[in-house]
């Protein structure tokens, strides 16, 4: 469980061009001056997610346990190889080019981060995000994986 003075930041993406599009979902931890990132960080990479080194070639696995669903009332679920899901019913706003790309591919690239403010308070992006994220990752401070996606009500759940 995640303590008072930390915060879990989402903003999903749409990376790429005409015909290669990737639903992409940034997760920000945010916290005050604990030691979360290394806490948070280490276990994503046990629970199967990897590190990404460079965006421009993200080569991802497919972790086991792991799933990005969609409920009938826009609420996000991210299971992981826990008991507990990571997210559960989260209220995000989805653009359907997203919700398109997720469903084309059945899957959602997650990006995890810890402590970078990539996110303003509103989950709005930065404007050098993608920067900030190159930079995360030629560090080694960017983690990720492309996880199977389901909307939950639509005819490809069914």
């Amino acid at each position: 469980m995640m303590s008072a003075d930390t915060r879990l930041r989402i903003q999903p993406s749409v990376w790429g061009g005409e015909g290669n599009k990737l639903a992409v979902l940034l997760m920000e931890f945010a916290a005050n001056g604990t030691r979360i990132r290394d806490v948070m960080l280490t276990s994503l990479l046990r629970m199967g997610l990897s590190v990404v080194g460079d965006l421009d070639r993200i080569a991802l696995p497919r972790p086991y346990g792991w799933a990005v669903e969609l409920d009938p009332e826009g609420g996000l679920t991210v299971r992981w190889p826990h008991r507990s899901p990571l997210i559960h019913r989260l209220k995000v706003q989805f653009p359907d080019v997203w919700r398109i790309a997720a469903t084309r591919n059945d899957a959602v690239v997650l990006v995890a981060c810890c402590d970078v403010n990539i996110l303003d308070g509103n989950n709005d992006r930065v404007a050098s995000g993608r920067g900030i994220l190159s930079d995360l990752a030629a560090n080694g401070d960017l983690v990720g994986a492309a996880i199977g996606f389901r909307e939950q009500g639509s005819l490809s759940a069914a």
